[in-house]
């Protein structure tokens, strides 16, 4: 999505642009679009807590561990 338009492009979709810059010397070009791309959604406020799967038992931390070998 795009900082300041929030248009969406993806693989596919027909745009046209405009080579506003190009140096031979460094190969670096610069574009302008000049149509194309989609609105983008707004981005979700709230997202749910990321869990363990349930009935998935948690490994031992490497704490644990080595005081379990301890003795």
């Amino acid at each position: 999505r795009g900082r300041e338009t929030g248009y969406e492009y993806r693989l596919g979709d027909p745009v046209e642009i405009l080579v506003s810059e190009a140096d031979p010397i460094t190969g670096s070009t610069v574009f302008q679009m000049l149509s194309g791309g989609t609105p983008g959604k707004k981005p979700s406020v709230t997202r749910p807590p990321k869990s363990a799967k349930p009935g998935k038992p948690k490994g031992k931390s490497r704490a644990s561990r080595r005081q379990a070998r301890k003795g």
